[in-house]
């Protein structure tokens, strides 16, 4: 809600001078931990820890379909190429990738089966949500980022 960003606005920290360096150190181990997980490098349990009582509450042995809500902070990517590896469950994500075009053939290059379930929100009609019910009914996983107000 619009009082909620009000509030958070008022106690943001002030600009420090290495802010913009560390942020782009981050995006880029985080684009390092995505292509490593595609291939097979990242370990559940001691490269990716799970806040507690997540593992519990995503429940893979379910064989429900979820609808998993993430945030930025966390890492998708990583989700799905464990899930996909570990024979868990396949994870679709619903994706806006058009402004990042080197990203997404570095990813090709590198783990070409990454691009496998993504689905591109730029053209959502009815068919997108015929389409993920049947996902949802077959037991697969539907993950969206949804931590963005524009």
């Amino acid at each position: 809600s619009q009082d909620w960003l009000a509030r958070v606005r008022q106690h943001q920290p002030q600009a420090a001078k290495l802010n913009s360096y560390q942020h782009f150190l981050r995006f880029g181990n985080a684009m390092l931990d995505k292509i490593a997980s595609w291939r097979g490098e990242l370990q559940l349990g001691h490269d990716v820890l799970f806040a507690p009582g997540a593992e519990a509450a995503l429940d893979v042995r379910d064989p429900r379909g979820k609808l998993l809500l993430a945030s930025h902070l966390g890492d998708v990517e990583v989700c799905r190429a464990l899930a996909k590896i570990q024979g868990y469950k396949t994870i679709n994500a619903l994706v806006f990738s058009e402004n990042a075009q080197r990203f997404k053939q570095i990813m090709q290059e590198m783990a070409p089966q990454a691009g496998i379930n993504l689905m591109p929100v730029t053209d959502i009609g009815p068919e997108t949500a015929i389409l993920l019910k049947e996902k949802l009914d077959n037991g697969e996983w539907v993950a969206i980022v949804g931590d963005r107000i524009a």
